[in-house]
Parts: C-alpha cells; sequence; structure tokens
C-alpha cells in the first residue's frame, strides 16, 4: 500500500512538471487475489497522449522488472499489458461516463449490473463482489475513487448549502452553477483544469479547534474566496450528558413551558458573515 502511495504521488509530481494539461478520475479495486489495480479515465490534448502514457509506463515499470523481460533482454508484451493498458476512446463503442460508471456502480451498489461477470473470473457475477470490494476497501485503507485535476467537490456541496444570494461576482456565478447542479459550469467558474487547487478562486474556509484526543486541527465552516466570507455550518451539534429527572419510565421529562429533554444533544447556533 505505501508503494501504491509512492507511485501515485510519484505520477502526479511528473505529470506537474512536464506540464502535461491533463484531468480526470480513478477507481480503484482488488483482483481476485486482492491485487489493488486502478481504472481511469483522464481527457487531456490529442498531442500530449503519447508522452502521458509513457510517463503512466515508466512508474509502472519500475519494480520487478525481471517479469516484464525474457532472458535474452527482449520484452514480454502481455506482461507489459497487464501492468498497464491504455486505449483512446472510441465513442462508436461507447463513452467515458459509460466506461467509468460501470466500475464506481461495482464499488458502491452494483446498480445496472444485473448479469454482468467480472472480467478476471467469468463465473464471478459482479453484483455478487460488491460487498467483498468495500470489506477489502475498508479493511486496507484505500481510497476507492479519486478525481485529478479537478475542482473541489468538497467546495462544490459547501457552496450548495448556501441559500440566499450573494453579492454578484465569480462567487455568486459559481454558487448558482452549484445550486443547479451544472458541473460544467462550476468547473469553468473554479479555473478549469490547468491551475492548482491552491490557485482556485474560491476554497474552504477552515477554523482552528481540536479532536478528541484534545490536538490541534481544522474544521470546515464555510466557503471564502473574491472577498467574500460565508460560514455553511451555523449549528454546531455536540453530545452533551443531562442529568434530569423523569416523571415515569419511558416517558420524556418536562422543563419549562412543556419542552421535552432530549439529553442527546446541544446547538450552538452562530449567524452567518457575509
Amino acid at each position: 500500500m505505501s508503494w501504491q502511495r509512492f507511485r501515485g504521488a510519484s505520477d502526479r509530481t511528473t505529470k506537474t512538471r512536464e506540464r502535461l494539461t491533463y484531468y480526470g478520475m480513478r477507481v480503484v479495486e482488488p483482483h481476485i487475489d486482492g491485487t489493488p489495480h486502478w481504472h481511469a479515465v483522464f481527457f487531456m490534448p490529442f498531442e500530449q497522449v503519447s508522452q502521458f502514457t509513457a510517463l503512466i509506463q515508466f512508474y509502472q515499470f519500475q519494480r520487478d522488472r525481471d517479469e516484464l523481460f525474457f532472458d535474452d533482454g527482449k520484452p514480454k508484451a502481455k506482461a507489459m499489458q497487464a501492468r498497464v493498458k491504455v486505449d483512446v476512446i472510441d465513442r462508436s463503442q461507447g463513452d467515458a461516463v459509460a466506461y467509468i460508471a460501470k466500475y464506481i456502480s461495482k464499488n458502491i451498489d452494483g446498480y445496472g449490473l444485473d448479469g454482468l461477470s467480472d472480467l478476471d473470473s467469468k463465473k464471478t457475477k459482479l453484483l455478487e463482489v460488491v460487498n467483498n470490494v468495500t470489506a477489502w476497501a475498508r479493511c486496507f485503507n484505500f481510497r476507492q475513487f479519486q478525481f485529478q485535476k479537478t475542482p473541489s467537490v468538497t467546495v462544490w456541496r459547501e457552496l450548495r448549502r448556501i441559500e440566499g444570494e450573494q453579492e454578484y461576482s465569480l462567487f455568486e456565478r459559481a454558487r448558482r452553477a452549484a445550486d443547479f447542479g451544472f458541473f460544467s459550469a462550476y468547473f469553468d467558474y473554479m479555473g478549469g483544469h490547468r491551475v492548482s487547487q491552491r490557485e482556485r478562486p474560491i476554497t474552504l474556509y477552515k477554523e482552528p479547534t481540536e479532536n478528541r484526543y484534545g490536538e490541534p486541527t481544522e474544521k470546515v465552516t464555510g466557503v471564502t474566496g473574491v472577498g467574500i466570507t460565508v460560514f455553511t455550518h451555523e449549528h454546531e451539534w455536540k453530545m452533551v450528558k443531562l442529568d434530569a429527572p423523569q416523571s415515569d419510565a419511558g416517558a420524556l421529562a418536562l422543563l419549562g413551558d412543556g419542552i421535552p429533554v432530549l439529553g442527546l444533544v446541544s446547538i450552538t447556533v452562530r449567524k452567518a458573515n457575509h
């Protein structure tokens, strides 16, 4: 697993250094023996495809190279293809969404996979492996889905929490795009795929806090950008112990004007700043 993280980091670093203008998504899942492998869709200018492929092959072929060559030094084509297989999308056979949706579904709930078999074992039905894949990912702490070079989905979700209109600006246009579910417009307003996350015009607003072990950390409380900050978490929920007498077993105790005592949560309300 540590090797996989190193390999992924190396891939991303090299792609940035070579100024490849790609973006896309990858899904990780196990083979029958538990070996992790990727399914990914990347978009880029056609003239960069060969360079992009060469960089991926460079890192994927680094380890256990003796498996990839015969004793006389000739390459094993099938072994190399088992490490990396790159195909250009042929729309006559399906598009990128159709390709990646299958593997997303296989890693979530198996929706739409009735009757389909696993590519590694034709006897294994995809619907039967969903629970196994989920258990495998949780056991080994794999991040099953990851977007690359796309705007933050967390910022998208926080913008959708904002109900009121803001001052008309790039911030408001991005908020409206998120509110109406136009991810392509949100993608453009956030700078497209050619900028890094730290250069995005709208970012998460975080405040310092402590975790349950008393260690300093940060929590998301809103979004900020282009001179506007909006808090999206006005309610703070906490578990509290409330000792209150109950008049009858199994009944809720009442305080004051007949308000039931929940004994579970307290709410701190903070006014949103614009």
